[in-house]
């Protein structure tokens, strides 16, 4: 199993496979915070002020509060 940590970059968000240090997964958008939910799910906090989750390995939106 992979441990992933994510930094939020000026266009979005990037889901960083901590042992390798390669992107894992880039999520596009205004974000201003996002922190791992669990092993394969990131919520990102974006300036419109909507909590969105997503799916690691596939990219997926998988909820948006």
């Amino acid at each position: 199993m992979s441990s992933y940590a994510v930094k939020v970059v000026p266009n979005g968000v990037h889901v960083v496979d901590i042992k390798s240090g390669a992107i894992k997964r880039s999520i596009p958008g205004d974000a201003v915070n996002a922190q791992l939910v669990d092993s394969n799910t990131v919520q990102v906090t974006h300036r419109d002020g909507k909590v969105r989750v997503y799916d690691i390995t596939s990219g997926a939106l998988k909820r948006s509060i």
